[in-house]
């Protein structure tokens, strides 16, 4: 597989009413998908490592140091999940809407095996030995060879995100977050209800609170689970935005489209579909009222002159290891009706400890 050069576009964000010093900056866009971004994957080995599956039916990993990316071409339908295949990160897991798993040569972008399903697989997330796919259940692969080992769950339900700590299976679904022990798998362990969530399309486990945070679309709050009293404790609002920006969302909705945090597990990375990021501290995030203390606050530019609105659209987020860099994936409209699909790069180094 040839390594192509990609698009870099190096860009500043200035936001008026605003600290300087809690201003994120978006530093690089990386350009090459030709349609939607669903899932962003961070190495966790190297931080110049970042992984991208697209409606265009393609993955690519990006070198955002050399400025070079690989183009992973196979699947017969939109990709939507991903996830490293072996604790060493030699291979990548894929799934998509063609029905199959597919494990690729990360240094080649070959692919090795294909595993084919009853049902489209949503979501993939894998931990040292584990690795689960979700979709109308929750299956439990082996890593070697993509078949299914155990499977379980509701039929009813469609598992849109999964979250692992060791043996803990924390699934995404509709209008609930389902907490499962893979090694007893006849019920959940709990059933966290999110009333003010219809539908789970983020869910992260916080190891050092042992906190859930989930949320989904078209809804302005963060659900927040307490694991060890199995109970919601908090839908935290965030339509009003941090108290020092005049109009955060400029003009447009602040419904979220995904959340995230970094390694340390200090920090919430907000992501907005109006183009925005913010981080949360999640020392603070329960000790204050409805709008806790905001670290960093930043939004996405016109990126292209064409573009009849900003990255409206923002859905995916990652965050490197050493939590130096995220990244948001996200479409910009056009006035001749075409979108714009890229990943902006975002400075958080003065967020990292």
């Amino acid at each position: 597989m040839p390594i192509r050069y990609m698009s870099l576009i190096c860009c500043f964000i200035t936001l008026h009413a605003m600290d300087n010093n809690k201003t994120l900056k978006q530093v690089a866009t990386l350009k090459g998908h030709t349609d939607e971004i669903f899932t962003l994957l961070a190495s966790r080995k190297n931080n110049a490592h970042l992984y991208s599956a697209s409606r265009d039916k393609t993955i690519r990993g990006w070198d955002t140091k050399k400025y070079t990316e690989k183009v992973f071409e196979g699947h017969e339908g939109q990709v939507t999940g991903l996830s490293f295949g072996d604790q060493d990160e030699q291979t990548l897991v894929s799934s998509s809407w063609d029905k199959t798993v597919r494990k690729w040569n990360i240094e080649t972008a070959e692919q090795i095996i294909s595993e084919t399903f009853h049902n489209s697989i949503i979501c993939l997330a894998q931990q040292d030995e584990t690795l689960v796919a979700g979709g109308c259940n929750i299956n439990l692969l082996d890593p070697k060879t993509l078949a299914i080992c155990n499977h379980f769950g509701c039929e009813s339900n469609k598992y849109r995100s999964i979250s692992l700590h060791n043996d803990t299976i924390y699934a995404g679904a509709q209008n609930v977050i389902q907490e499962w022990d893979k090694r007893v798998t006849k019920e959940p362990v709990a059933c966290y209800e999110t009333k003010d969530n219809k539908r789970i399309d983020a869910v992260v486990f916080c190891p050092t609170k042992k906190r859930l945070y989930a949320c989904g679309p078209n809804s302005e709050r963060i659900t927040i689970c307490d694991t060890e009293s199995k109970k919601v404790i908090l839908s935290l609002d965030r339509s009003k935005g941090p108290a020092w920006i005049d109009d955060p969302w400029n003009g447009f909705n602040s419904f979220l489209a995904n959340i995230g945090l970094d390694d340390a597990s200090s920090h919430l990375y907000v992501v907005h579909a109006a183009g925005i990021l913010e981080v949360l501290n999640t020392e603070q995030i329960e000790k204050t009222d409805e709008n806790p203390q905001v670290c960093a606050f930043g939004t996405t530019p016109f990126d292209d002159p064409a573009a009849s609105v900003p990255f409206d659209q923002l859905e995916a987020f990652a965050i490197d290891a050493d939590g130096k860099q995220a990244y948001t994936a996200g479409s910009a409209v056009k006035s001749d009706g075409t979108s714009v699909d890229n990943i902006q790069v975002w400075d958080t180094s003065k967020l990292a400890k």
